[in-house]
C-alpha cells in the first residue's frame, strides 16, 4: 500500500507537471490544505489543480537569458478532474 503525506509543511514539496515539464513545488496556499482536510477537496492521478505559480528565475549572464530556478504554489483555485479512461475488454 502507498500513502501519500498531505500535510502542511512550508518546505514539502510536491510533484507537478506544469506546460508538459515535471516541477516540483510546495503549496503555501493554507486553505487548500484547510478543504484537504475537510475532504471539500479530493482529487487523483490525472487531476488538475487550477493555480497561481510564482516562478523564481535567475539571470544567466554567459547566455543573457533567464532560467527557472524554483516554483512554488501561492493560491490553489481548485481541482477538476479528469475523466477516467475506459478499461480496455477483457482487463
Amino acid at each position: 500500500m502507498l500513502r501519500a503525506i498531505l500535510e502542511r509543511s512550508l518546505s514539502r514539496r510536491w510533484q507537478f507537471v506544469w506546460q508538459g515539464i515535471r516541477i516540483a513545488a510546495p503549496i503555501r496556499d493554507p486553505v487548500f490544505f484547510d478543504k484537504l482536510a475537510t475532504r471539500e477537496y479530493w482529487f487523483a492521478q490525472g487531476d488538475v489543480l487550477d493555480v497561481m505559480l510564482r516562478i523564481h528565475q535567475v539571470r544567466d549572464d554567459i547566455s543573457d537569458v533567464f532560467i527557472n530556478e524554483s516554483y512554488e504554489v501561492l493560491t490553489v483555485y481548485g481541482v477538476r478532474h479528469t475523466e477516467r479512461q475506459p478499461r480496455l475488454p477483457g482487463h
